[in-house]
């Protein structure tokens, strides 16, 4: 049902060079660029400008994870599990805007416990 509400609410793609330009950016990870791009496509894609913040907060930077490993993270000790099904469940409705399936997911969260466990 809700594939179709999305397939009927679909949006044409327009603004071809603006949008090459956003993929060039995203391609050379140049996130000073890919937020002013998305910025300008933001009246026309209203979601891009999310997707483009959620790409970045995703970057692990300054000895920081990135993002869905700090959720990962915070659930693991939320929850006081390791058990991955309940984590997995739980990372889907707080950070689905990165539409992560279970097997990346799960790379994740083996690295955290590895990780865990040599400290």
């Amino acid at each position: 049902m809700e594939l179709i509400s999305i397939f009927k609410n679909r949006l044409a793609l327009t603004e071809l060079d603006t949008m090459a330009r956003l993929w060039e950016s995203y391609q050379i990870n140049d996130t000073e660029k890919l937020i002013k791009i998305s910025r300008k496509l933001k009246n026309l894609y209203p979601f891009i400008v999310t997707a483009v913040k959620a790409h970045i907060e995703r970057i692990p930077s300054n000895g920081n994870v990135g993002k869905p490993s700090k959720s990962l993270i915070q659930i693991m000790n939320e929850l006081e599990t390791e058990e991955f099904g309940p984590v997995f469940r739980e990372f889907n409705k707080r950070e689905s805007i990165y539409g992560f399936g279970d097997l990346q997911v799960k790379r994740l969260f083996d690295e955290i416990k590895k990780t865990a466990n040599n400290v």
